[in-house]
């Protein structure tokens, strides 16, 4: 139940202040111009094409997308920026994090990075898998939401969609493949057993000999998702 405390967009005017202040935390903070996607291209989109309640719902399940992949971009950022920092060609090379403590700090900040990355990385493609369900198979979303597996359930409905294209079919292959690719090298293990990212993130081998060097390829799929889901709204795409 909501408080009148809770945030939540008034009207658009307020979309468009918080878009601007945005823009402007990610510049000041880390040189970032996140303008992939619009929210107020997607509010005036959603808002003038379906009722309230079901733009609204639409709306919010983006901004979560949005503001999650803000976040992820920031976990991206800091893990990049601490190993380039501490552990490229040249710095705290070879030996063992117990060596030293800038060692140790730097290492332990480079497990903290990663780890957020891949929780945060794994639920973003849920909310994304739920945020295309809204958009084109509206009704069936409470089904996809209750599901054991989101991975099936998203695959099922999106295959049952009436005129789905066949460029939309193999963008939904794509995003499987890379969920169960993501899950065998980094999120199974850490969810679900005594975790194995330490061996890597704790490793004082380099680049990109580290298996950390592959969540380079993961960032870059869902950055690309990013870009197709903002292109939405501009009526370029359909996925």
């Amino acid at each position: 139940m909501e408080s009148k405390e809770d945030f939540t967009f008034k009207n658009r005017e307020e979309v468009i202040r918080f878009e601007n202040l945005i823009k402007s935390y990610n510049e000041k903070r880390f040189s970032l111009h996140l303008d992939q996607i619009s929210l107020v291209k997607a509010y005036d989109y959603l808002y003038g094409l379906y009722p309230n309640n079901k733009a609204s719902k639409i709306f919010t399940a983006l901004f979560d997308i949005y503001i999650n992949f803000m976040l992820l971009y920031y976990e991206f950022s800091d893990l990049g920026g601490t190993w380039n920092r501490f552990f490229s060609k040249g710095k705290l090379e070879g030996g063992s994090l117990l060596d030293s403590e800038e060692k140790f700090f730097g290492k332990i900040d480079i497990h903290r990075f990663s780890s957020n990355f891949i929780f945060r990385y794994r639920a973003l493609w849920d909310k994304i898998m739920g945020f295309l369900i809204l958009m084109y198979d509206f009704d069936n979303h409470q089904k996809f939401n209750d599901a054991k597996s989101k991975k099936r359930t998203f695959k099922k409905l999106a295959n049952e969609i009436k005129g789905i294209s066949k460029d939309s079919i193999d963008s939904i292959d794509l995003i499987l493949k890379t969920l169960e690719k993501f899950d065998s090298e980094f999120r199974t293990a850490e969810a679900h057993g005594t975790g194995s990212l330490r061996k890597s993130s704790l490793s004082m081998s380099q680049m990109p000999d580290n298996p950390l060097f592959k969540l380079i390829d993961y960032w870059e799929a869902i950055w690309l998702m990013f870009i197709l889901i903002g292109k939405m709204f501009d009526h370029e795409t359909e996925l």
